[in-house]
């Protein structure tokens, strides 16, 4: 009933309730009992759900930001996979904590401030003694060869504070804490470390420490980075009207390979009514809050209490028509004015800075952030004094010129003009203003500027690839070749050109792959060169990791510059579309927040249907707090059978059995081991039941009758007496499906990637059997064969489709299903080949052949004229 995925509406929950009974199950709950087992459920170890009032004036809710974090801190399949310190892995990138803005750009009081060395705590900004003597003042812990180190640090018996850049030490050098130097201040002869005779210093209070060595009263302090996601989704399953705001996030502490899970994505909050900035502030609040005191929850790992503090960073663009559509290197519209950041004259005050070209034209973001933000909240300052001035005109317009427009605040200015609109005389329309700005909540700003801190599937697949399918089908092809020329399954090539309009990410992933095999007769040269170059571009933007930044990078740069040359020839017109710019700074974006994939928004896409399917099995009458209740109850149950630790406190109710406790919710937080458990085995055993890897079919063979005795004939034991032979006298079964270790399901004569063993190295093979033992108790292949396949470069390849070409080798072994890596797409090289639709298919209607057909592409020499596909 509260898996995310599995939805039941309360009927459904009766049926199968009946479903029991009429089998004759005991002890079946009634519908009542379980919603109440349900609600002491949630509060004795679930997620809180938090009612707001709206600045705009709407009602919605809010999931505890604070109760999620503490539940991934003890969940024992999310916790070791989390990282809290940047990590300094040369040029290697894979992810976030190996980018520059968490490495380098993060201002230091987001970022973990304390490591502890043996028993000693040392927090940033504090003085600390090294082994050698000197003195340093810690700014900033980060990993680097697996150990931990700190960056710039000043020395020096004077206590003056000198800056010292790239000035690292290993935390293993580290000796005398703060409060072990106060302590031992005659002893070491030194000055007192709160005396320092340089600049003030506010960092941190030198007598008391860093204000999180108090509040965490001795435990470990920590930064929980996360990735915060706005989209708007559909509440019906006709995906018409009933648009809810939502918003989710997902730790930026996680590997990608888990960071773009599902079972990672976490809700915060939905409505339909609500402005998304409305919803934003509550969030804000509790982030505002959790910064302020920090998050106390059970590290399941060190198994002792640790106070979280979480970062996060939140992007808002004005959209692709706004006028400074792109603030990195302030593009601008034809008609704005040379005054700095296109402000008419006048509107910029006398006395205030403006940041110069130099500072803003270059860094994602860092220093030159600061001053864009300050530049953003002044000129909602000014904007605030025109409307009190009875300007509104004027306000209006130095929002188009500046290309700054807050809608949250836009709300408060319309009141306020409101408020003398109908007043005469400027004595009362004065005092009418000035009632109104009294009545003004204390928050009138939008609460993007409350939070500290080139999306691919947008700029990608939904826009170039997007773009050139349409014109593709709509201007490039003509009406008789439009159905049957593009060589796919029946299905996707009829709909992906009848419904070219309405397509989706991931047929647009589809496209991509395929689209320079299919079209290369279809289109003229200038069009074929765009589509293969753009084909080359996307497998080089979703790479998962990256080895060499540097040559990354400028590979990068190279590949784009092609496709942007490409469609500069076929046509200029492209460059109406905003996103052929953005794709300008992607590697910009790359060393600042790591490989695209990182901040790519598939996996929140995907997360729509979740919430689409909370808010059809809703009675919409309370839709903010009815969805946020079934999340709160899916994390609950996610926490539990995940094995994770929830505190519960033992009580004794007066006149009960003295050996009965009853388990009651705790109030406070509890640093005491014995008050946090998890439930019983059985649910782990459960969720640890693995499925089924492959599939069977097909009558029993001798092993002598296999591909495999004709390849390998050792492996089974028919080289040698028959006394020693172990599978000889065996019958298999061939398997039509194997699922890989990374989730690729394959079926014989598919192509994969298989790594050799011993050895890293890796080889492109063809599946050419799979055996398993009649009658074997696991669920695995134990024969898998594999033809392996020469890779190679051929320049008529590499003039048509940019793509190496691969020929099978006649050399069969056998594989591990560990050793296999994943599938690859192999394509026909058609353009050699001269392949033509002149074959027929018969059509299928009610899964029943018709005597109707449809051309189909016949290849010619198919297995001698392979390519692998790069696309």
């Amino acid at each position: 009933m509260h898996l995310p995925c599995s939805v039941f509406s309360h009927k459904q929950l009766d049926l199968f309730l009946w479903l029991l009974s009429a089998n004759s199950v005991p002890d079946v709950p009634s519908v009542k009992s379980m919603q109440t087992l349900n609600k002491h459920l949630q509060k004795l170890c679930g997620i809180e759900s938090i009612r707001y009032d709206g600045a705009l004036g709407h009602v919605y809710y809010v999931n505890s930001l604070a109760d999620i974090i503490a539940q991934e801190m003890a969940n024992p399949n999310v916790r070791p996979h989390l990282h809290f310190f940047p990590e300094d892995a040369g040029e290697h990138v894979s992810e976030a904590q190996h980018a520059s803005q968490w490495l380098h750009e993060l201002p230091d009081d987001q970022l973990t401030a304390m490591v502890r060395v043996g028993r000693r705590d040392f927090y940033i900004h504090e003085p600390t003694r090294l082994k050698n003597g000197l003195y340093c003042m810690p700014v900033r812990f980060f990993m680097k060869d697996r150990s931990l180190r700190e960056t710039r640090g000043p020395h020096g018996r004077a206590w003056s504070v000198h800056k010292v850049n790239d000035f690292e030490v290993p935390v293993s050098d580290f000796m005398m804490p703060l409060p072990q130097l106060q302590k031992d201040i005659r002893i070491l002869d030194i000055p007192d470390p709160a005396d320092i005779l340089s600049e003030p210093w506010t960092l941190t209070n030198l007598v008391k420490g860093n204000r999180w060595c108090e509040l965490a009263e001795g435990h470990r302090v920590i930064a929980f980075p996360i990735w915060m996601y706005y989209d708007d989704t559909l509440g019906n399953k006709s995906k018409k009207w009933n648009k809810h705001n939502s918003f989710l996030f997902t730790p930026a502490g996680l590997p990608r390979s888990e960071a773009q899970k599902e079972y990672n994505m976490h809700f915060l909050s939905t409505l339909n009514l609500a402005p998304p900035l409305e919803m934003l502030d509550g969030i804000a609040d509790q982030l505002e809050a959790a910064e302020k005191e920090g998050i106390w929850a059970w590290d399941c790992v060190e198994n002792e209490p640790v106070l979280v503090l979480p970062v996060s960073e939140f992007a808002c663009h004005i959209g692709l028509r706004g006028k400074l559509f792109c603030w990195i290197c302030k593009v601008v519209g034809k008609d704005a004015s040379d005054t700095p950041w296109g402000a008419a004259p006048g509107d910029v005050d006398e006395g205030e800075e403006v940041e110069d070209d130099a500072s803003m034209n270059s860094n994602v973001s860092g220093a030159s952030n600061k001053g864009k933000r300050k530049k953003f909240v002044k000129s909602l300052e000014q904007m605030v004094r025109r409307v009190t001035a009875f300007i509104k005109t004027r306000v209006k317009k130095m929002r188009t010129d500046t290309g700054v427009k807050d809608t949250f605040q836009l709300y408060f200015q319309d009141l306020l003009a409101a408020s003398y609109k109908k007043k005469r005389g400027n004595e009362s329309r004065q005092a009418a203003l000035d009632a109104a700005i009294e009545a003004l909540s204390e928050h009138v700003t939008s609460p993007v500027w409350c939070i500290k801190g080139d999306e691919i599937l947008h700029v990608v697949l939904l826009g170039f690839v997007k773009y050139f399918w349409r014109d593709l089908i709509q201007n490039q092809l003509k009406k008789d070749d439009q159905k049957d020329a593009l060589g796919l399954s029946p299905l996707p090539g009829d709909t992906f050109v009848k419904y070219a309009g309405s397509l989706v990410g991931r047929n647009f992933c589809a496209i991509a792959q395929v689209a320079p095999y299919v079209i290369y007769n279809l289109v003229n040269d200038e069009c074929r060169a765009t589509w293969v170059a753009l084909s080359k571009l996307i497998p080089l933007v979703w790479q998962p990791q990256i080895g060499d930044i540097s040559t990354y990078t400028k590979t990068l740069k190279n590949e784009i510059q092609t496709f942007l040359l490409a469609a500069a020839q076929w046509t200029n017109r492209w460059f109406n579309k905003p996103k052929f710019h953005i794709l300008v700074h992607l590697p910009a974006h790359i060393r600042c927040f790591g490989p695209a994939m990182l901040f790519a928004t598939e996996a929140f896409e995907s997360f729509n249907v979740v919430i689409r399917a909370k808010s059809i099995h809703s009675n919409r009458q309370a839709p903010s707090r009815d969805i946020a209740h079934g999340f709160a109850q899916g994390n609950r149950i996610r926490h539990l059978l995940s094995g994770g630790l929830f505190q519960l406190l033992q009580t004794r109710i007066p006149g009960s059995a003295p050996n009965l406790p009853v388990p009651t919710c705790a109030e406070t937080f509890s640093k005491c081991r014995k008050d946090w458990v998890l439930v019983g085995g059985g649910s782990q055993e459960f969720m640890n039941t693995p499925g089924p890897v492959m599939e069977k079919a097909g009558q029993p063979v001798f092993a002598k009758s296999t591909l495999t005795a004709q390849h390998v004939p050792d492996a089974l034991g028919l080289n040698v007496p028959s006394v020693q032979r172990p599978f000889s006298s065996c019958c298999f079964k061939q398997a039509t499906l194997v699922r890989l270790l990374n989730g690729n399901d394959c079926r014989c004569d598919d192509f994969v990637i298989v790594r050799r063993i011993p050895g890293f190295s890796t080889f492109v093979g063809c599946i050419r059997e799979v055996l398993t033992s009649v009658g074997a108790l696991c669920d695995t292949p134990d024969f898998i064969l594999i033809e392996e396949c020469e890779v190679s470069e051929q320049v008529e390849l590499a003039k048509t489709y940019g793509m190496p070409a691969v020929r099978p080798s006649g050399v069969c072994n056998l594989v591990q299903l560990e050793s296999i890596l994943c599938t690859v797409n192999v394509q026909h090289n058609c353009a050699s080949e001269k392949c033509t639709a002149t074959g027929e298919v018969e059509v299928l209607e009610e899964h029943e052949k018709t005597t109707k057909t449809c051309a189909r592409v016949l290849h010619n020499d198919l297995e001698a004229n392979l390519m692998l596909n790069t696309a």
